[in-house]
């Protein structure tokens, strides 16, 4: 429920999903929702096909899905994915309100969609138009405005979050991203000047390979491969040494290592 408090009116939406293989542990559940007064929608998995459309083996799995309809990350197991989640959120931030006329009617349903780099490139593309009024001249010029204000800037707060945890490898696909999406704006120009100072930064570097093992162990973790995500742990805490990226990677490897010798691959 926390999640729900803390993010329902930024745009996250929580599905819990539970599975029910007869009518009584279905009266059950629905009980338990009423009496514990639970806020969000709670799905019925009658006979599983969800739990193996998914391929869930263990409670609880959670599953976070972008506006396009797929899958960011996957957690298994109780700890959260709390940063995970507010990075998403960056993209789905709500612009102010604007009066559109006929002329953005090719840019309204990426609008809608959230497509911003088509929208960014559409409005571009309109307002190179020699015969457009001034009135949509202003709407189209106010729409970038707030993409970049409302949309990029969120994005490029993401980033600095990254950052202050170390995580400059993720921070630095961040960036990618922004660069290509905001092209022409200023919060593209942002993200283009601090990738060419991710290159230039020795420090950096080092973060940015330890970051490169991270996501590696991440993927072998996903796969249930314990025993080559406690290496590439111990890989990365030797590339971030002296840092706190060091700790947390070979506190991860210890963890990594642990599941292995309990019965993990």
């Amino acid at each position: 429920m926390k999640f729900h408090e803390t993010y329902k009116d930024q745009g996250l939406v929580i599905i819990a999903v539970l599975r029910v293989d007869n009518r009584q542990s279905r009266e059950s559940i629905e009980q338990f929702v009423k009496d514990k007064d639970i806020p969000y929608v709670v799905a019925i998995d009658q006979g599983g096909q969800t739990m193996q459309a998914y391929g869930i083996k263990g409670y609880p799995s959670s599953y976070l899905v972008g506006t396009d309809g797929k899958v960011i990350r996957e957690q298994h197991g109780p700890s959260g994915m709390q940063q995970t989640i507010e990075q998403a959120l960056t993209q789905v931030q709500i612009l102010p309100q604007r009066d559109l006329s006929e002329a953005f009617d090719g840019v309204k349903a990426f609008i809608t969609n959230r497509r911003w780099n088509h929208v960014i490139t559409r409005v571009q593309k309109l307002l190179k138009r020699s015969d457009l009024s001034d009135d949509d001249r202003t709407a189209g010029e106010g729409l970038l405005s707030d993409i970049d204000e409302y949309i990029g800037a969120k994005r490029m707060e993401a980033v600095a979050a990254l950052e202050a945890d170390e995580e400059y490898f993720k921070a630095q696909r961040e960036l990618e991203k922004i660069k290509d999406v905001y092209k022409g704006l200023g919060t593209g120009e942002a993200a283009g000047k601090r990738l060419k100072e991710y290159r230039r930064d020795r420090a950096i570097k080092k973060l940015l390979k330890a970051g490169e093992y991270m996501a590696k162990a991440e993927e072998m973790e996903r796969m249930s491969r314990f025993k080559e995500a406690a290496i590439l742990y111990q890989r990365a805490a030797k590339a971030a040494k002296g840092t706190n990226l060091a700790d947390r990677a070979e506190g991860r490897a210890h963890a990594a290592a642990a599941r292995f010798q309990s019965g993990g691959r």
